[in-house]
C-alpha cells in the first residue's frame, strides 16, 4: 500500500510524526509544521493517512481502526529510518498516538495530543443512535460536512468507534511514563461538544493524572487549521523539553 509522506526541516534533525485527523490530509499541518521546524529545529513527518490525500487506500475496514493505523505509523517509522521521535495527532489522529505509544512506549518519546483522544462515544448526548448508524448514514452525514470523501470519512469514522478505543489504553500509557501533552479545544460548555469533552476529559485526568492538559482559549476543534503556529509553538515548547530523549 503506497502513502504519501510530507516534509519540513532538515532531514538531519530530530524527527517528529504529525498524523492529522480523519477527512484530512497532511498538508492541514502546514503552519504548525513550519514553526516545529523553523522554529524548534525538528525534522517533521507527516504521512496523508491511508485512504486519504495521495495516499492508497486500505483493502478493508479494519485497517482504519486507531489500532491498526498505529502499527501502520510505526512500520512506517521503520521504513523511514526513525526508531523513536514524538508523535503528534489531531482529533482521530490522537486516539492513533494513544494506541502507538501504548503498543511501543520505548519509539514514542513524547505525546502529544490535539483535542482528541479523550473522549469516548459513551459520553455522547445518544450513544445508542451513534452506533447503530450505518455507513450510508455516516456518508450522508460526511456529504453534509462537505468531506472531500465522504464514504472513505464514513469508513473511518466507524472503524474508530470500535473497541479497543483510546481510553482502553490509558492504563498502559500511565505506566509507560510517556510524557503526554492535551491541548483542548475551548468547547461551549452549552454545546454538545462541550459537554463531551468534560466528561471525557474527567476521565483523561484520573487515568492520566501526570499529563500536561490545557485548553487553547477561543480556539475551536480544528486547533492546527485555525491556529497552527499558536499550536506549534505550544507543542514545540512541549517537545524541546524531551528531545534528548527522542
Amino acid at each position: 500500500m503506497s502513502v504519501a509522506v510530507h516534509t519540513w526541516g532538515d532531514a538531519a534533525a530530530t524527527p517528529v510524526l504529525l498524523w492529522h485527523g480523519v477527512g484530512d490530509d497532511a498538508a492541514y499541518f502546514g503552519p504548525l509544521a513550519e514553526v516545529l521546524a523553523g522554529e524548534f529545529g525538528f525534522r517533521v513527518v507527516a504521512p496523508d493517512a491511508p485512504g486519504f490525500g495521495r495516499s492508497q487506500a486500505p483493502p478493508h475496514r479494519a485497517a482504519l481502526h486507531p489500532a491498526a493505523l498505529a502499527r501502520f505509523a510505526l512500520r512506517l517509522l521503520s521504513e523511514l529510518g526513525v526508531e523513536r521521535c514524538p508523535f503528534v495527532g489531531h482529533s482521530w489522529g490522537a486516539g492513533i498516538g494513544c494506541h502507538a505509544a501504548a503498543d511501543a512506549a520505548q519509539r514514542v518519546s513524547a505525546l502529544a495530543l490535539l483535542d482528541g483522544g479523550y473522549t469516548e462515544l459513551e459520553d455522547w448526548g445518544n450513544p445508542e443512535a451513534v452506533a447503530r448508524a450505518t455507513e450510508s448514514d455516516w456518508i450522508a452525514i460526511g456529504r453534509e460536512r462537505r468531506v472531500r470523501d465522504p464514504m472513505m470519512w464514513a469508513r473511518a469514522v466507524r472503524a474508530a468507534l470500535e473497541p479497543p478505543t483510546a481510553a482502553s489504553v490509558y492504563p498502559v500509557l500511565r505506566s509507560s511514563r510517556v510524557p503526554v501533552l492535551l491541548l483542548t479545544a475551548d468547547h461551549s460548555s452549552r454545546s454538545d461538544a462541550g459537554r463531551a469533552a468534560a466528561r471525557g476529559l474527567g476521565r483523561f485526568r484520573h487515568a492520566l493524572p501526570e499529563a500536561d492538559v490545557r485548553t487553547l482559549k477561543g480556539v475551536g476543534h480544528d486547533l492546527p487549521g485555525d491556529a497552527g503556529a499558536v499550536v506549534g509553538r505550544v507543542v514545540g515548547d512541549f517537545l524541546a523539553r524531551y528531545r534528548d530523549s527522542a
